[in-house]
């Protein structure tokens, strides 16, 4: 694979190009610390993950863990 010998020039300098242009920057930190905060949000309520900050007592954990019981009818 060749990169591409000319970038376009509508996403020279875009504000998404700018964001990553410096991964020591705060906004790529602020960036990449949003982004992994939303990422794992969504996992844990697609796959109801334990051990889970959520989870903080045998309730919640009874509370989770009926959540993601369910009958497999063979």
């Amino acid at each position: 694979m060749t990169a591409v010998p000319h970038p376009h020039e509508v996403t020279l300098q875009s504000k998404e190009d700018r964001q990553v242009a410096d991964p020591l920057s705060d906004e790529f930190e602020n960036l990449w610390a949003t982004t992994a905060k939303r990422n794992t949000q969504i996992f844990q309520e697609i796959f109801k993950t334990v051990p889970s900050n959520n989870v903080r007592s045998w309730d919640a954990y009874e509370v989770r863990i009926c959540m993601v019981e369910f009958e497999v009818e063979y």
